[in-house]
């Protein structure tokens, strides 16, 4: 018997590029809504487990 099921679980970190160092700049960039250059750092991508009752962990 199944206790546990859990079916394509991803998790992914979108990492900036955006090296302000003050606040005046923070604070344009948001107000001109500008894209940072990000790069992805998938942790988890589409895991698929199962756990039976008497399983242990």
């Amino acid at each position: 018997m199944t206790a546990i099921e859990v079916n394509g679980i991803s998790k992914l970190y979108l990492i900036g590029q955006n090296r302000s160092n003050s606040l005046r700049d923070s604070i344009i960039g948001i107000v001109r809504q500008r894209a940072a250059a990000t790069r992805e750092h998938w942790v988890l991508k589409d895991v698929s487990f199962q756990l039976e009752l008497s399983s242990r962990i």
